[in-house]
């Protein structure tokens, strides 16, 4: 069998083990896996209604990788404290920009995701969100960049940018493996 594949499924059963462990013996339900299973559907994550990439980015991932089709975003005006569900991508948010780590890398860390191509997929949001001043490290980041503001600047709606955004980096995420070689 493939080593790759004997590797995640070790991952899968690893996380699976996690999980059993914390709904059995500590908090009642399992936050930490490596896949959307291990949140329960219809999970509420709030953040500010300003967007780049970080933040977009962040909302695919929880969408696609951490709760799936039943996560709910609320957008709040900037500033506001007291927002539904899970905060993220604000100052006082535990899933949040970090000197050495954006929000996608906080939050695949924290939901102990292992998958190379969301991996790389940090590693380019690390690139514009961390690495702003000096060279960028990967070839993909400028047309990455690029891409997300031009959602940004002609989304006409929270939704269609949440949208077009979720879109482009399911396609950045099938395409990531020729980009790695």
């Amino acid at each position: 069998m493939n080593p790759v594949i004997l590797l995640n499924m070790f991952r899968c059963i690893a996380g699976a083990a996690l999980c059993f462990f914390t709904v059995f013996m500590h908090e009642g339900y399992c936050q930490q896996g490596n896949q959307a299973q291990s949140v329960e559907s219809g999970t509420v994550f709030s953040t500010w209604d300003r967007f780049e990439i970080d933040k977009l980015a962040s909302i695919w991932l929880l969408k696609r990788f951490v709760v799936g089709k039943g996560v709910q975003i609320y957008l709040y005006p900037p500033g506001t404290e007291k927002m539904k569900g899970t905060p993220f991508d604000v100052p006082y948010a535990k899933l949040r920009r970090y000197q050495n780590a954006s929000t996608f890398e906080t939050i695949l860390k924290y939901y102990n995701i292992h998958d190379s191509r969301l991996e790389y997929i940090g590693q380019i949001i690390h690139d514009i969100e961390i690495n702003i001043w000096q060279e960028k490290r990967l070839p993909q980041t400028h047309t990455v960049q690029q891409a997300v503001a031009d959602i940004i600047e002609k989304g006409k709606s929270n939704d269609e940018i949440i949208d077009r955004s979720c879109k482009y980096f399911d396609e950045l995420y099938k395409a990531s493996i020729q980009m790695r070689r």
